[in-house]
């Protein structure tokens, strides 16, 4: 039988420590006690998320078939989450206003649920482009589920009762796409973090890049732009010639 009260550890006269023995040899001298206190963990992340470019996003559209298709396009051009793409229904896509209302997030585990988006943020209107528009509704036609109640993904094999498995499609559909235009590692939240560095690299404003992925303060937007090469080599050209307009150096008498 399992004793959860002690951890087997190496010692010098081989004997097994308790946890809190083990806990107190971990953390400094004084201050409440656990399992995480006084160890050092690095603020440092481990390694960026993947940043798609606008291209490399069409080049893998042009991979997929047209369901999947909608689905990168939409990420793509809304951001939205993936639990947010499962829950969305045909009632809160508005054809009429241009204009789709993200209220819920669906969540897989545990046989699947139905919440209430995370944030207030999280609940404002997302605008829908005449592409976006054209491509909803050409789909809508060719679903077998298309009452206002229906999931805009409906899952077929449960008879529309619970929305598409993502993780599923991301794994045998999004995947071996992008893989045979040489990109790895895509995951839905991929195109939200692309969503946001394509914005702030067009020029847009922070606020309107907040506004647009829904985050509640920019601190949560700032982690999701990363300067692309091309934008930081810009920012460069921009400080060398406000430094050094002649891009020479000037000359002068002194010796090192």
């Amino acid at each position: 039988m399992r004793d959860v009260g002690f951890v087997f550890a190496r010692c010098p006269v081989g004997v097994l420590w308790p946890q809190s023995h083990l806990f107190r040899n971990t953390v400094g001298s004084g201050g409440k006690r656990g399992p995480s206190t006084g160890v050092r963990i690095s603020a440092k992340r481990q390694r960026s998320p993947l940043v798609l470019s606008s291209e490399q996003v069409k080049l893998g559209l042009a991979e997929l078939e047209f369901r999947d298709q909608l689905l990168v396009f939409l990420e793509g051009a809304l951001g939205i989450r993936q639990g947010e793409l499962g829950a969305l229904r045909w009632l809160e896509c508005d054809f009429d206003n241009m204009s789709i209302s993200v209220q819920h997030s669906y969540y897989w585990r545990r046989g699947g649920n139905l919440k209430s988006t995370k944030t207030e943020a999280s609940a404002k209107l997302l605008p829908m482009h005449p592409s976006l528009k054209h491509s909803l509704q050409e789909w809508r036609s060719q679903s077998l589920y298309n009452k206002p109640e229906d999931f805009v993904f409906p899952s077929e094999r449960l008879q529309g009762r619970k929305p598409l498995d993502l993780a599923s499609v991301l794994k045998k559909k999004i995947q071996p796409a992008f893989r045979r235009i040489g990109i790895t590692g895509v995951g839905w939240h991929t195109f939200r973090h692309s969503v946001g560095s394509m914005l702030a690299e067009m020029g847009e404003h922070q606020l309107t890049i907040r506004d647009y992925l829904r985050h509640s303060n920019l601190h949560v937007t700032n982690k999701y732009l990363q300067a692309t090469s091309k934008t930081k080599r810009l920012a460069q050209d921009k400080l060398v010639d406000a430094i050094l307009p002649t891009g020479i150096l000037p000359k002068t008498n002194l010796i090192q």
